[in-house]
């Protein structure tokens, strides 16, 4: 009849033979039996008994494998199964991919992230409660509005390698945010309107000159509201790099923040803090043979990078923008240990990492940017500081030990990390944008890193071989201050240059000549070469106030030649190494080369 096999208490039913089929699905492992009629009705038989093992359960939200079988025809689909609203009253655990007319969230209950959790919601979403889940995913896409009050905690307490998982709000309506906090340790994005293309906006980016736009909306519908809300990286720095044996691993970037809006934007009392780089590793090398060895570059700092199709508006003295700080360039030590074998001693090569770049504020507003409130503070971050270097030759063996000439000192090269420099960018106001109100600072270029060489001393002489061995040339540069190149509205640079790094050179004398100790039967060795000097100190950095210049400091005896040996005939004593140091600041030296 019309109930088609399944009757439900209180129900009249047209006593009328009814055409239609029995449709058996089965979804992760449970059957569910289906009456149909031949048109669009289809009953579920919730107290069906026989072969086809129905029950009144329901599945799992997301994708499933069906099977159904028709009249002895079986076959296979994908089923997607929709929560027809997620109502979250007591705090619940939830994971996977969920798939939802409308999800609302109460204020005073928690939802905790079993695993990363993706909702799509045809409807809007309303999360008045808090989200939190230590490393996981969190994404929101709905094809309405995505309304945010409670806070979001997605951080990691152990970062993990690669790329952290961050926070994704996808809304189709209004995306607004309002009165909480979000942290997490990679990157966040906002959005009414997914299909935003960079190509909208490069018109308005390369203008030599004023863009036609729309006067300044005082009164607008918002499209996409921050109200009293925090972004907050964390932790507030990326991955550092790995310390290495010879080479470290460079920083990661910090991660981005990003905002796209269709329509007109609000920021009102909030602060948005990009994280910083990650800061090189330390590259170190003691083995008994030539080394060289190199310290990771820093990370950029993270980039606050916003497109909006019409006005943005910024009011709330308490709301500040600050993108992240270059990470340091890391250390390089490089200390071969003493080998006899080969003529001469190991070497030494040690380059210390760069610092990197800091993030930028890289915000574009079709319809002009408004900043209603005095004291909004836009501070571009820093850039990272170079990396120290330090070097040192290993000693020559003496002829004797060697039973051979005497071996000359390992050489010895050292140079310090540059320091970051901000990119040459401008900031300019195009259209009809209010931007007296601020406050723009920082971008601050990194220092340039020290670099210190030490060359090894040449062997001493023997009865045999008499003339002691030469010392170890010493190559030393200390790194450059970065520039700052930000610029202001008026074409002056914001942020102070870096200082120069400092080169110091030590050791490289010569070896000994042979000591005819007894009664001078034989004459005395000549005294090993001095090691040569090569390098500079660094170069500062230009900005608003331009950066300190190094200095190159030699130690007393860097590079003399080896005493003669007392003989029948003394020996003569070691010809100083020759000095082709260039001196950009000042020399710092002791005695002259003997």
């Amino acid at each position: 009849d019309a109930s088609l096999g399944c009757p439900q208490p209180g129900m009249m039913y047209a006593q009328v033979i009814t055409p239609g089929y029995l449709v058996v699905l089965e979804a992760e492992g449970q059957q569910y039996t289906y009456h149909t009629d031949t048109g669009r009705t289809a009953v579920l038989c919730e107290d069906e008994s026989g072969t086809s093992g129905a029950t009144s359960g329901g599945t799992s939200p997301g994708q499933a494998t069906i099977s159904a079988t028709v009249e002895g025809v079986r076959g296979e689909a994908a089923m997607t199964v929709i929560i027809p609203n997620l109502v979250v009253t007591r705090d619940t655990t939830l994971t996977g991919d969920l798939l939802v007319d409308s999800v609302r969230v109460a204020a005073g209950t928690t939802i905790t992230l079993a695993g990363d959790l993706k909702l799509e919601a045809g409807g809007p979403v309303e999360i008045a409660g808090d989200v939190q889940g230590a490393c996981r995913a969190f994404s929101v896409e709905s094809d309405a509005d995505i309304t945010v009050t409670g806070d979001i905690d997605t951080a990691c307490a152990a970062l993990p390698p690669g790329d952290a998982p961050g926070i994704r709000l996808v809304a189709t309506g209004l995306l607004s945010l309002d009165g909480g906090e979000m942290r997490t340790s990679g990157d966040i994005d906002l959005t009414n309107d997914e299909t935003l293309r960079e190509d909208e906006f490069n018109a308005f980016a390369y203008a030599s000159g004023p863009v036609q736009v729309p006067g300044l909306n005082q009164d607008s519908q918002f499209a996409c509201i921050a109200r009293d809300y925090q972004f907050i990286p964390d932790p507030a720095r990326a991955v550092d790099g790995a310390n290495g044996g010879p080479t470290g691993g460079d920083g990661a970037d910090g991660s981005t923040w990003r905002l796209g809006c269709r329509g007109d934007g609000l920021l009102e009392n909030v602060q948005i803090f990009g994280q910083d780089g990650g800061d090189g590793g330390r590259g170190e090398d003691r083995s008994a043979a030539d080394v060289t060895v190199r310290g990771g570059d820093g990370g950029n700092g993270g980039l606050l990078r916003a497109r909006i199709t019409g006005t943005l508006t910024i009011r709330g003295q308490g709301s500040e923008f600050e993108s992240g700080n270059g990470g340091a360039g890391g250390p390089a030590r490089a200390e071969p240990a003493a080998n006899p074998a080969g003529p001469r001693a190991p070497s030494a090569d040690a380059a210390a990492g760069d610092g990197g770049s800091p993030g930028l504020l890289d915000v574009w507003a079709l319809g002009g940017i408004q900043v209603l409130d005095a004291g909004v503070i836009a501070r571009v971050g820093d850039a990272g500081d170079g990396g120290i270097a330090f070097a040192k030759g290993a000693d020559g063996a003496s002829a004797d030990a060697r039973n051979d000439v005497a071996q000359d000192g390992g050489n010895a090269s050292a140079n310090g990390g540059d320091g970051g420099t901000t990119p040459d960018v401008q900031l300019r106001v195009v259209g009809p944008s209010i931007a007296a109100n601020l406050i723009l600072e920082g971008g601050d270029a990194g220092h340039g890193g020290n670099a210190e060489s030490e060359g090894g001393r040449g062997g001493d002489g023997s009865a045999l071989h008499q003339t002691g061995g030469a010392g170890g040339s010493m190559n030393v540069n200390g790194g450059f201050g970065g520039d700052a190149d930000v610029r202001d509205p008026t074409g002056l640079r914001v942020g102070a240059g870096g200082n120069a790094g400092y080169a110091f050179f030590e050791g490289g004398r010569g070896g000994g000549g042979w000591n005819e100790c007894r009664p001078f039967l034989l004459p005395g060795g000549d005294g090993g070469v001095g090691g040569t000097i090569t390098g500079s100190d660094g170069t500062f950095g230009l900005g608003a106030t331009n950066g300190v210049i190094g200095d190159l400091v030699i130690a007393d005896g860097t590079g003399d030649g080896g005493p003669g040996g007392d003989g029948l005939l003394p020996g003569t004593g070691g010809t100083p190494g020759n000095d082709q140091a260039v001196v950009n600041g000042d020399r710092v030296a002791g005695a002259a080369f003997q």
